[in-house]
């Protein structure tokens, strides 16, 4: 088994995070699960199929940091998005 130093080098990082075939798909599953659609082209999808794709489905009221490799990466890949200001992690609203 290859190691691996970063997530982004992972073999299903690209094809779940970056493609935007499985990204039109996730936006799917996002709109049932949140009640609302994110436009393919922003991060924040890319965003949400990189938690899936490490930690499943967190739930409402559960936060992670995203590492930063795999912002920058998700963010030079789409750089329409990039124009936009980046928040970081978010508490839950409660």
């Amino acid at each position: 088994e290859t190691q691996i130093s970063c997530i982004t080098e992972h073999p299903g990082f690209q094809s779940i995070c970056l493609d935007f075939w499985v990204l039109e798909t996730a936006n799917y599953a996002y709109r049932q699960q949140q009640g609302t659609e994110i436009t393919p082209e922003t991060s924040k999808l890319n965003v949400f199929c990189f938690i899936c794709f490490c930690w499943e489905y967190l739930g409402k009221h559960f936060r992670v940091a995203v590492p930063s490799c795999a912002v920058n990466n998700i963010r030079n890949f789409f750089p329409a998005d990039f124009g936009s200001p980046y928040t970081g992690l978010k508490p839950p609203n409660l």
